[in-house]
C-alpha cells in the first residue's frame, strides 16, 4: 500500500511535525516500514536530522491508504494545502506535495520573521503580505571579511593594475564590430578550439540561427493543477493550451478573437493591430 503519514515529534519545541508520503509501506507500532527496514521520511530538513540525531522520541500516524500512488500524492497535497505545512511553523515541510514553484515568478523565498523558517511562498500568501513572512536577506549584515571578497574596484579587485593586451583589445574591437556567430564563422580551426574551450568555461556560448529561431516561437506555460512551468515550442502551444494549461506569467488563458472580416483568429493585440476596422479586408469593402 502507499500510504500518507504524520510524523510527530514527543517535544515541546514549535516545530515538531511533518506530513509525508511513501510507497509500498506500512506503519508498525508507530514507525514507518519499507522493504522490511524502517523508513525516516524524506524531509530535507537539517533542523529535522538534528532533532531525529537526538534521540527525541517520535510517532506516526496514518493519514491515509492507496493503492494508487498518484492518489496518495494527490491526497498529499490536499493535506499539505488545507494545513498551509510550508507557512505552519509547527511543520518541518519546506514544500508541497508534486509542486515544483521554484521557476514560477509568482512565488518568492520568504523567512519568518520571529522563528527564522525559511521556504517558498506566493507572494501574495496572506503571511507575506502581512509581513510575518519577510525577504531572506532582511536584516543580515555582510561581514567585512565577506564585503572584501566581493569588492568591485581598488586592490580587491582580480584585475587591479592589469592592462589588456594590444592583441586582446583587437580580438574585443573585433567581437563588437560582428555578431558573434558572424565572429566564430570567421575564425580558422585552431582559433576555434582555442575561443570555444574559453567561452565554455565562462558558459557563454553563442547560439545557434536554428537554436533561436525555434525559441523565439516559444512561450512559458503553467499546469494549474500542478503549479509546474515549463517552457514550450510553437507546434506544442496550441495542444497544451487544449489540455488547460495557462500562460506563466498571467496565470490567464490567451483569448483569441476571431476576425469578422476574414475570419482569422488571434490575440487582443493583433486583432486591434490587424483586424476588426482595421483588416485588409474591411478595407476592400
Amino acid at each position: 500500500m502507499h500510504i500518507v503519514y504524520l510524523f510527530e515529534f514527543s517535544t515541546e519545541a514549535t516545530r515538531r511535525k511533518y506530513i509525508g508520503s511513501k510507497s509500498n509501506a506500512s506503519i508498525i507500532d508507530g514507525k514507518i516500514f519499507s522493504d522490511g527496514n524502517e523508513y525516516l521520511t524524506s524531509s530535507r530538513s537539517t533542523e529535522f536530522r538534528d532533532m531525529l540525531n537526538s534521540g527525541v522520541e517520535y510517532t506516526v500516524s496514518s493519514l491515509g491508504e492507496f493503492k494508487n500512488y498518484k492518489e496518495a500524492l494527490e491526497f498529499e497535497y490536499k493535506c499539505h494545502k488545507e494545513e498551509d505545512v510550508c507557512a505552519n511553523i509547527e511543520y518541518f515541510n519546506l514544500a508541497m506535495a508534486a509542486v515544483n514553484n521554484f521557476s514560477d515568478p509568482n512565488y518568492g523565498t520568504f523567512k519568518h520573521s520571529v522563528d527564522g523558517k525559511a521556504v517558498r511562498l506566493p507572494r501574495d500568501h496572506p503571511l507575506a503580505i502581512s509581513k510575518v513572512y519577510v525577504g531572506v536577506t532582511k536584516d543580515r549584515k555582510l561581514s567585512q571579511e565577506h564585503k572584501d571578497s566581493i569588492v568591485r574596484s581598488g586592490p580587491g579587485n582580480s584585475f587591479f593594475g592589469r592592462k589588456h593586451t594590444k592583441e586582446t583589445k583587437a580580438i574585443i574591437g573585433e567581437m563588437n564590430k560582428k555578431s558573434m556567430l558572424e565572429y566564430w564563422e570567421s575564425m580558422d580551426i585552431q582559433q576555434y578550439e582555442v575561443r570555444r574551450e574559453k567561452f565554455r568555461e565562462m558558459g557563454s556560448m553563442p547560439k545557434s540561427k536554428e537554436y533561436k529561431a525555434k525559441l523565439a516561437g516559444s512561450t512559458n506555460l503553467r499546469c494549474p493543477l500542478t503549479g509546474t512551468v515549463k517552457r514550450f515550442y510553437r507546434d506544442e502551444i496550441e495542444k497544451m493550451k487544449l489540455a488547460g494549461w495557462i500562460h506563466a506569467k498571467t496565470g490567464i488563458p490567451e483569448k483569441r478573437i476571431k476576425c469578422e472580416h476574414c475570419g482569422v483568429e488571434s490575440n487582443g493585440g493583433n486583432y486591434k493591430r490587424w483586424h476588426g476596422s482595421n483588416c485588409k479586408n474591411f478595407m476592400k469593402d
